[in-house]
Protein backbone atom coordinates (compact mmCIF):
# COMPACT_ATOMS: atom_id res chain seq x y z
CA UNK A 1 0.00 0.00 0.00
CA UNK A 2 2.83 2.64 0.57
CA UNK A 3 4.48 2.19 -2.59
CA UNK A 4 0.82 2.36 -4.52
CA UNK A 5 0.73 5.95 -2.45
CA UNK A 6 3.95 6.38 -3.27
CA UNK A 7 3.68 6.38 -7.10
CA UNK A 8 -0.03 8.16 -6.53
CA UNK A 9 2.17 11.32 -5.04
CA UNK A 10 5.05 11.00 -8.04
CA UNK A 11 2.62 11.26 -11.02
CA UNK A 12 0.83 14.06 -9.26
CA UNK A 13 4.03 15.78 -8.88
CA UNK A 14 4.78 15.43 -12.29
CA UNK A 15 1.34 16.46 -13.71
CA UNK A 16 2.00 19.20 -11.68
CA UNK A 17 5.25 20.32 -13.20
CA UNK A 18 3.17 20.05 -16.72
CA UNK A 19 1.05 21.78 -15.54
CA UNK A 20 3.03 24.62 -14.32
CA UNK A 21 5.47 24.37 -17.97
CA UNK A 22 1.77 25.01 -19.92
CA UNK A 23 0.84 28.23 -17.80
CA UNK A 24 3.90 29.63 -17.38
CA UNK A 25 5.04 29.28 -21.36
CA UNK A 26 2.20 31.45 -22.96
CA UNK A 27 4.08 34.26 -20.48
CA UNK A 28 7.32 33.27 -20.98
CA UNK A 29 6.14 34.13 -24.68
CA UNK A 30 4.63 37.32 -24.42
CA UNK A 31 6.33 39.95 -26.98
CA UNK A 32 9.17 42.12 -25.50
CA UNK A 33 9.61 46.03 -26.54
CA UNK A 34 12.61 46.23 -28.14
CA UNK A 35 12.01 50.41 -28.56
CA UNK A 36 14.38 52.29 -27.08
CA UNK A 37 11.49 54.40 -24.94
CA UNK A 38 9.69 50.92 -23.70
CA UNK A 39 8.14 51.59 -20.69
CA UNK A 40 8.71 48.23 -19.12
CA UNK A 41 9.41 47.21 -15.56
CA UNK A 42 7.68 50.64 -14.39
CA UNK A 43 10.26 52.95 -16.33
CA UNK A 44 8.84 56.30 -17.79
CA UNK A 45 12.61 57.01 -19.53
CA UNK A 46 12.78 60.61 -17.81
CA UNK A 47 9.33 62.11 -19.25
CA UNK A 48 7.69 64.81 -17.12
CA UNK A 49 4.27 66.77 -17.38
CA UNK A 50 4.81 69.72 -19.36
CA UNK A 51 2.19 72.42 -19.74
CA UNK A 52 -1.07 72.08 -18.06
CA UNK A 53 0.91 69.58 -15.72
CA UNK A 54 -1.52 66.49 -16.99
CA UNK A 55 -1.24 63.06 -14.82
CA UNK A 56 1.54 60.63 -15.84
CA UNK A 57 2.40 57.21 -14.41
CA UNK A 58 3.60 53.91 -15.61
CA UNK A 59 0.74 51.37 -16.24
CA UNK A 60 2.13 47.78 -15.85
CA UNK A 61 -0.68 46.12 -17.61
CA UNK A 62 -1.48 47.65 -21.02
CA UNK A 63 0.71 47.98 -23.55
CA UNK A 64 0.97 48.37 -27.65
CA UNK A 65 4.47 46.27 -27.30
CA UNK A 66 5.90 44.42 -24.18
CA UNK A 67 3.27 44.69 -20.60
CA UNK A 68 3.98 48.33 -19.76
CA UNK A 69 2.93 52.03 -21.27
CA UNK A 70 3.40 55.63 -20.15
CA UNK A 71 -0.37 56.62 -19.24
CA UNK A 72 -1.53 59.89 -19.46
CA UNK A 73 -4.39 61.40 -18.16
CA UNK A 74 -6.27 65.08 -18.79
CA UNK A 75 -8.35 65.87 -15.56
CA UNK A 76 -10.19 68.51 -18.07
CA UNK A 77 -9.90 69.69 -21.31
CA UNK A 78 -7.26 71.78 -22.59
CA UNK A 79 -3.71 71.84 -23.90
CA UNK A 80 -1.09 69.54 -22.10
CA UNK A 81 2.24 68.33 -23.19
CA UNK A 82 4.71 65.62 -22.35
CA UNK A 83 8.24 66.16 -22.54
CA UNK A 84 11.62 64.43 -22.35
CA UNK A 85 14.48 66.98 -22.13
CA UNK A 86 18.02 65.58 -23.78
CA UNK A 87 16.66 62.18 -25.42
CA UNK A 88 20.11 60.94 -26.07
CA UNK A 89 21.79 60.78 -29.55
CA UNK A 90 19.24 61.16 -32.46
CA UNK A 91 20.87 61.92 -36.22
CA UNK A 92 19.25 64.47 -38.35
CA UNK A 93 16.90 63.11 -40.60
CA UNK A 94 15.80 60.55 -38.28
CA UNK A 95 11.87 59.33 -37.83
CA UNK A 96 10.50 59.18 -34.45
CA UNK A 97 7.23 56.73 -34.26
CA UNK A 98 5.14 57.32 -31.38
CA UNK A 99 2.17 54.78 -30.63
CA UNK A 100 -0.92 55.97 -28.71
CA UNK A 101 -4.11 54.47 -27.71
CA UNK A 102 -7.07 56.84 -27.63
CA UNK A 103 -10.30 55.04 -25.29
CA UNK A 104 -13.70 55.66 -26.88
CA UNK A 105 -14.89 59.15 -25.33
CA UNK A 106 -11.39 60.44 -25.58
CA UNK A 107 -11.40 63.37 -28.06
CA UNK A 108 -8.23 65.18 -28.62
CA UNK A 109 -6.14 65.80 -31.40
CA UNK A 110 -1.82 65.40 -30.78
CA UNK A 111 1.12 66.98 -32.18
CA UNK A 112 4.62 65.28 -31.74
CA UNK A 113 7.61 67.56 -31.58
CA UNK A 114 10.88 68.41 -31.56
CA UNK A 115 13.64 70.77 -30.44
CA UNK A 116 16.73 71.08 -31.85
CA UNK A 117 19.90 72.28 -30.30
CA UNK A 118 19.16 75.56 -31.48
CA UNK A 119 15.82 75.04 -30.29
CA UNK A 120 14.42 74.81 -33.63
CA UNK A 121 11.03 73.48 -33.84
CA UNK A 122 9.19 70.66 -35.99
CA UNK A 123 6.25 68.79 -35.36
CA UNK A 124 3.22 66.78 -36.76
CA UNK A 125 -0.03 67.36 -36.28
CA UNK A 126 -2.56 64.53 -35.73
CA UNK A 127 -6.04 65.86 -36.29
CA UNK A 128 -8.97 64.23 -33.97
CA UNK A 129 -10.85 63.43 -36.99
CA UNK A 130 -8.53 61.01 -38.24
CA UNK A 131 -8.19 58.81 -34.59
CA UNK A 132 -9.65 55.85 -34.71
CA UNK A 133 -10.58 55.10 -31.30
CA UNK A 134 -9.70 52.02 -28.83
CA UNK A 135 -6.95 51.03 -31.27
CA UNK A 136 -3.23 52.05 -31.03
CA UNK A 137 -2.33 54.33 -33.87
CA UNK A 138 1.41 55.30 -34.86
CA UNK A 139 1.92 59.07 -35.31
CA UNK A 140 5.42 60.16 -36.35
CA UNK A 141 7.75 63.65 -36.28
CA UNK A 142 10.94 63.71 -38.06
CA UNK A 143 14.30 65.53 -36.86
CA UNK A 144 15.05 67.47 -39.99
CA UNK A 145 18.19 66.79 -42.39
CA UNK A 146 19.14 70.49 -41.30
CA UNK A 147 18.34 70.29 -37.82
CA UNK A 148 21.10 70.17 -34.63
CA UNK A 149 21.85 67.80 -32.98
CA UNK A 150 21.55 66.54 -30.38
CA UNK A 151 17.92 67.85 -30.24
CA UNK A 152 17.13 69.50 -26.90
CA UNK A 153 13.60 67.48 -26.49
CA UNK A 154 11.22 65.47 -27.48
CA UNK A 155 7.40 66.22 -26.82
CA UNK A 156 4.02 65.43 -27.82
CA UNK A 157 0.90 68.18 -27.73
CA UNK A 158 -2.46 66.93 -26.20
CA UNK A 159 -5.28 69.51 -27.25
CA UNK A 160 -8.18 67.77 -25.23
CA UNK A 161 -11.72 68.79 -26.00
CA UNK A 162 -12.74 66.14 -23.44
CA UNK A 163 -11.46 64.91 -19.68
CA UNK A 164 -9.20 61.68 -20.33
CA UNK A 165 -6.94 59.11 -20.55
CA UNK A 166 -4.48 57.90 -23.43
CA UNK A 167 -1.49 55.78 -23.95
CA UNK A 168 1.66 56.20 -25.00
CA UNK A 169 4.25 53.54 -25.79
CA UNK A 170 6.72 51.92 -28.27
CA UNK A 171 8.88 55.02 -29.11
CA UNK A 172 11.09 54.30 -31.48
CA UNK A 173 13.25 55.74 -33.72
CA UNK A 174 15.86 54.21 -36.56
CA UNK A 175 19.98 54.30 -34.66
CA UNK A 176 21.65 53.08 -38.00
CA UNK A 177 21.31 53.04 -40.92
CA UNK A 178 18.76 50.74 -42.87
CA UNK A 179 18.66 50.11 -46.25
CA UNK A 180 14.95 49.89 -47.65
CA UNK A 181 14.99 48.47 -51.16
CA UNK A 182 11.18 48.53 -51.52
CA UNK A 183 10.78 51.89 -52.72
CA UNK A 184 12.93 51.11 -56.16
CA UNK A 185 11.52 47.62 -56.13
CA UNK A 186 8.20 49.32 -56.72
CA UNK A 187 9.40 51.46 -59.26
CA UNK A 188 11.18 48.92 -61.23
CA UNK A 189 7.46 46.89 -61.45
CA UNK A 190 6.24 50.22 -62.90
CA UNK A 191 9.37 50.40 -65.09
CA UNK A 192 9.63 47.47 -66.30
CA UNK A 193 6.13 47.42 -67.42
CA UNK A 194 6.44 50.49 -69.13
CA UNK A 195 9.32 49.01 -70.90
CA UNK A 196 7.38 45.99 -71.81
CA UNK A 197 4.77 47.89 -73.00
CA UNK A 198 6.81 50.32 -75.58
CA UNK A 199 8.68 47.02 -76.57
CA UNK A 200 5.33 45.30 -77.71
CA UNK A 201 5.02 48.43 -79.97
CA UNK A 202 2.13 49.57 -77.97
CA UNK A 203 3.75 52.64 -76.45
CA UNK A 204 5.56 55.33 -77.88
CA UNK A 205 8.94 54.91 -79.90
CA UNK A 206 10.83 57.56 -77.79
CA UNK A 207 10.48 59.44 -74.74
CA UNK A 208 12.28 62.78 -74.00
CA UNK A 209 15.10 63.27 -74.02
CA UNK A 210 16.00 60.57 -75.12
CA UNK A 211 14.73 56.73 -76.85
CA UNK A 212 13.62 53.82 -76.01
CA UNK A 213 16.89 52.18 -75.90
CA UNK A 214 18.07 54.97 -72.92
CA UNK A 215 15.03 54.01 -71.18
CA UNK A 216 16.00 50.23 -71.14
CA UNK A 217 19.42 51.31 -70.00
CA UNK A 218 18.40 53.31 -67.41
CA UNK A 219 16.13 50.28 -66.11
CA UNK A 220 18.61 47.73 -66.48
CA UNK A 221 21.02 50.14 -64.67
CA UNK A 222 18.29 49.85 -61.84
CA UNK A 223 17.48 47.01 -61.63
CA UNK A 224 21.50 46.05 -61.32
CA UNK A 225 21.98 48.23 -58.33
CA UNK A 226 18.55 46.79 -56.98
CA UNK A 227 20.61 43.08 -57.28
CA UNK A 228 23.39 44.38 -55.72
CA UNK A 229 22.40 47.03 -52.92
CA UNK A 230 22.85 45.33 -50.00
CA UNK A 231 26.29 47.51 -48.98
CA UNK A 232 25.04 50.97 -49.27
CA UNK A 233 22.17 53.12 -49.10
CA UNK A 234 23.32 55.66 -51.13
CA UNK A 235 23.54 53.31 -54.04
CA UNK A 236 19.69 52.24 -53.67
CA UNK A 237 18.93 55.95 -53.37
CA UNK A 238 20.68 57.28 -56.73
CA UNK A 239 18.61 54.21 -58.46
CA UNK A 240 15.28 55.49 -57.26
CA UNK A 241 16.57 58.91 -58.50
CA UNK A 242 17.54 57.47 -61.83
CA UNK A 243 14.21 55.50 -62.30
CA UNK A 244 12.06 58.07 -60.88
CA UNK A 245 13.79 60.37 -63.74
CA UNK A 246 13.18 57.75 -66.32
CA UNK A 247 9.61 57.18 -65.48
CA UNK A 248 9.18 60.71 -65.54
CA UNK A 249 10.67 61.25 -69.03
CA UNK A 250 8.64 58.51 -70.40
CA UNK A 251 5.21 59.66 -69.14
CA UNK A 252 5.83 63.09 -70.09
CA UNK A 253 6.32 61.64 -73.98
CA UNK A 254 2.55 60.03 -73.52
CA UNK A 255 1.45 62.98 -71.77
CA UNK A 256 1.02 61.81 -68.56
CA UNK A 257 2.02 64.37 -65.70
CA UNK A 258 1.72 62.15 -61.82
CA UNK A 259 0.80 64.89 -59.59
CA UNK A 260 3.07 65.40 -56.60
CA UNK A 261 2.92 64.00 -52.97
CA UNK A 262 2.42 66.50 -50.52
CA UNK A 263 3.25 67.37 -46.72
CA UNK A 264 2.13 69.64 -44.32
CA UNK A 265 4.59 70.60 -40.94
CA UNK A 266 3.43 72.97 -38.46
CA UNK A 267 5.14 76.00 -37.29
CA UNK A 268 4.84 78.50 -34.76
CA UNK A 269 2.79 80.65 -36.66
CA UNK A 270 1.66 79.16 -40.12
CA UNK A 271 2.69 75.72 -41.98
CA UNK A 272 4.90 74.63 -43.89
CA UNK A 273 4.11 72.63 -47.53
CA UNK A 274 6.92 70.03 -49.26
CA UNK A 275 6.03 67.95 -51.59
CA UNK A 276 7.99 64.92 -53.58
CA UNK A 277 7.67 65.02 -57.26
CA UNK A 278 9.26 62.67 -60.44
CA UNK A 279 10.25 66.09 -61.96
CA UNK A 280 13.15 67.26 -60.88
CA UNK A 281 12.87 70.02 -63.52
CA UNK A 282 9.45 70.39 -62.90
CA UNK A 283 7.41 74.01 -62.06
CA UNK A 284 5.03 74.00 -59.20
CA UNK A 285 2.01 75.91 -58.25
CA UNK A 286 0.51 75.42 -54.39
CA UNK A 287 -3.21 76.68 -53.66
CA UNK A 288 -5.34 76.78 -50.37
CA UNK A 289 -8.59 76.34 -49.56
CA UNK A 290 -11.11 76.08 -46.47
CA UNK A 291 -12.84 73.13 -47.41
CA UNK A 292 -11.77 70.03 -48.76
CA UNK A 293 -13.65 70.40 -52.09
CA UNK A 294 -12.63 73.96 -52.72
CA UNK A 295 -12.22 75.98 -54.44
CA UNK A 296 -8.84 76.45 -54.07
CA UNK A 297 -6.80 79.92 -54.74
CA UNK A 298 -2.90 79.84 -55.59
CA UNK A 299 -0.67 81.45 -52.91
CA UNK A 300 2.67 80.39 -55.35
CA UNK A 301 2.65 79.50 -58.50
CA UNK A 302 5.58 78.47 -60.69
CA UNK A 303 7.71 77.46 -58.30
CA UNK A 304 11.12 75.70 -58.94
CA UNK A 305 11.68 74.66 -55.49
CA UNK A 306 9.70 71.66 -53.36
CA UNK A 307 8.70 73.72 -50.31
CA UNK A 308 6.31 76.62 -49.34
CA UNK A 309 5.25 78.89 -46.33
CA UNK A 310 2.24 79.86 -45.82
CA UNK A 311 2.40 82.32 -42.76
CA UNK A 312 -1.35 84.53 -43.63
CA UNK A 313 -3.57 82.02 -41.48
CA UNK A 314 -5.94 82.28 -39.07
CA UNK A 315 -6.33 79.87 -35.63
CA UNK A 316 -8.37 77.77 -35.22
CA UNK A 317 -9.39 77.39 -38.96
CA UNK A 318 -8.09 74.02 -40.96
CA UNK A 319 -6.80 75.09 -44.14
CA UNK A 320 -6.60 72.46 -47.33
CA UNK A 321 -3.54 72.77 -49.81
CA UNK A 322 -2.84 70.73 -53.08
CA UNK A 323 0.44 71.18 -55.25
CA UNK A 324 0.29 70.97 -59.24
CA UNK A 325 3.20 70.48 -61.30
CA UNK A 326 4.06 71.18 -64.93
CA UNK A 327 7.26 69.74 -66.78
CA UNK A 328 7.97 69.22 -70.84
CA UNK A 329 4.59 71.29 -71.57
CA UNK A 330 2.52 69.56 -69.50
CA UNK A 331 0.28 70.15 -66.21
CA UNK A 332 -0.58 67.45 -63.61
CA UNK A 333 -3.82 67.34 -61.78
CA UNK A 334 -3.92 68.11 -58.29
CA UNK A 335 -1.96 66.40 -55.76
CA UNK A 336 -4.15 65.15 -53.03
CA UNK A 337 -5.16 67.66 -49.94
CA UNK A 338 -3.43 68.22 -47.46
CA UNK A 339 -4.22 69.70 -44.50
CA UNK A 340 -4.19 71.31 -40.86
CA UNK A 341 -5.23 73.27 -38.31
CA UNK A 342 -3.79 75.31 -35.68
CA UNK A 343 -5.46 76.17 -32.15
CA UNK A 344 -3.13 78.61 -30.53
CA UNK A 345 0.11 80.73 -32.34
CA UNK A 346 2.68 80.09 -30.32
CA UNK A 347 4.23 83.05 -28.35
CA UNK A 348 7.66 83.86 -27.86
CA UNK A 349 7.48 84.41 -24.13
CA UNK A 350 6.55 80.20 -24.33
CA UNK A 351 9.64 79.00 -25.82
CA UNK A 352 12.25 76.93 -24.01
CA UNK A 353 14.92 79.58 -24.90
CA UNK A 354 13.13 82.33 -22.80
CA UNK A 355 12.73 79.90 -20.28
CA UNK A 356 13.92 81.33 -16.94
Amino acid sequence: MYKKRKNNYRKKFFLLIILFVLTTLPLLAQTTDEAPFHFENGELHGFTAGTEAPIIENDPAFAYAGSGSMKVTMETAGTYEVILNSPGEMAAGTPIDIHIYFPAGMVASIQPFILDANWGWNSYWVDKSSITPDTWIEASVLIPQTAAVPINRLGIQIFADTPGTIWIDSINFITEVEIDKSGLEALLVVAEGLLATAVEGEGIDEYAPGSITVFEADVNAARTIYDNAEALQREVDDAVQLLESAIADFLAAKNEIIPPSGRLETLDNGFRISWDSLYADGLFTVRRSLSMAGPYTAIAENMAGTTCTDNDILEGKTYFYTITVSSHGYASEPSTPVYGKILRFAQLQDLPLFKE
